[in-house]
């Protein structure tokens, strides 16, 4: 991952002792390094997603949340998932649509072979896709995105950012661009918000958050939230036979 340098900025915060904007940078780096990557074991990463719509009278919530759990010694993990999309009409037509769906599995081999492994329903999948990269802590990390150069050189940056310790720090920017095609267009403006908590030099939470404005109103909203824990996660595939389970699909989408 690219390292970003930028000129220093000090800036004051409220709580902790306020950093400068590149010893911030810099801890973000430090925490998706290899170097601190390597040092991870067992983990545990949560996620929820959050996207609003406001259209036209259609109002539009979609929520995902996920746990992933992952056992290096056993080669084993364990993730469960829930969906729900909610939709609201106004106007000629009202009324309102509510859609769920949830699965949870563990994922390990048999053998040579990768499932996904339901012990209560007594149901399997084969899972043919690379399983090491699907676990390997460094692929959940992807979803972590360090401030980039262009957001970095926009005019409208606030930033809060503070070190609490040795390798602990929590850090926000935001960053607001303003698009307007043409003198007659309406203007269009993305809000980003860019949140780490970083605890013992590694990624502890990290928040995204994205609004879109048309002419000033909010048409969308995405909020992503990440947590991550470290620690002893004993997990083991709930059977070594398939015998009494039935092959089952366990993707789900709405």
């Amino acid at each position: 991952m690219a390292l970003v340098f930028v000129f220093a900025l000090f800036l004051t915060a409220c709580g902790g002792e306020p950093i400068e904007r590149q010893e911030a940078l810099d801890a973000i780096n430090n925490a998706l390094s290899a170097e601190v990557i390597e040092t991870v074991g067992d983990y545990e990463i949560k996620m929820t997603y959050k996207e609003k719509t406001n259209q036209d009278g259609t109002r539009t919530v979609t929520t995902q949340d996920s746990t992933l759990r992952v056992d290096v010694d056993t080669n084993v993990a364990y993730q469960t998932t829930k969906l729900q999309s909610t939709l609201n009409m106004e106007g000629a037509v009202k009324g309102e649509l509510v859609t769920k769906a949830s699965t949870e599995y563990y994922m390990g081999k048999i053998g040579d072979v990768t499932y996904r492994l339901n012990d209560k329903e007594k149901a399997y999948q084969v899972y043919d896709q690379d399983f090491e990269d699907y676990i390997n802590y460094q692929t959940t990390l992807t979803v972590v995105s360090a401030p980039t150069e262009d957001e970095l050189a926009l005019e409208d940056i606030t930033m809060e950012l503070t070190k609490s310790g040795d390798g602990s720090y929590d850090l926000t920017f935001v960053f607001t661009q303003i698009e307007q095609s043409s003198p007659d267009a309406d203007e269009e403006k993305t809000v980003t918000t860019k949140k780490y908590k970083i605890r013992d030099n590694k990624i502890k939470e990290y928040t995204i958050n994205v609004k879109e404005y048309v002419a000033n109103e909010l048409e969308t909203e995405a909020n992503m939230f990440f947590e991550y824990d470290y620690g002893n996660v004993n997990l083991n595939l709930p059977t070594t036979s398939l015998e009494d389970y039935t092959e089952a699909d366990f993707d789900i989408s709405l």
